[in-house]
């Protein structure tokens, strides 16, 4: 992927707990970070966990994805299955593409953990 200088680009918080799930994660880390910083809005559960809806719960193709990547669908395919199967997201298939929610999302947390 050539970097675009026209192109702004904005910080994502990601916790340093990440690190703790290398080895589960691999490379999928690169898509859980591009839905992290997709994410449009966080819609709490009763246990007071957080879900993140990227792009507004709009569904999304793996073409799409993998043309910002500059990869191949399958990249995106086997990234996203692997955060579905460890439950770093839950997918919607619709017709479209999937919907695609970020499970414990923290995205607009401090450091302090509140809002």
């Amino acid at each position: 992927m050539a970097s675009d200088p026209s192109k702004k680009s904005y910080w994502i918080p990601v916790w340093n707990g990440i690190f703790e799930h290398y080895a589960s994660l691999g490379e999928a880390v690169w898509l859980l970070l591009w839905y992290i910083d997709r994410t449009t809005r966080e819609v709490e559960q009763q246990d007071g966990t957080r879900f993140g809806l990227v792009l507004g719960f709009r569904p999304v193709r793996d073409a799409e994805i993998a043309r910002e990547f500059g990869c191949v669908d399958r990249t995106i395919r086997r990234w996203r299955n692997r955060l579905a199967r460890l439950a770093y997201i839950s997918l919607d298939r619709t017709a479209q593409g999937f919907r695609v929610t970020v499970l414990k999302s923290k995205k607009w947390r401090t450091r302090d953990g509140h809002q």
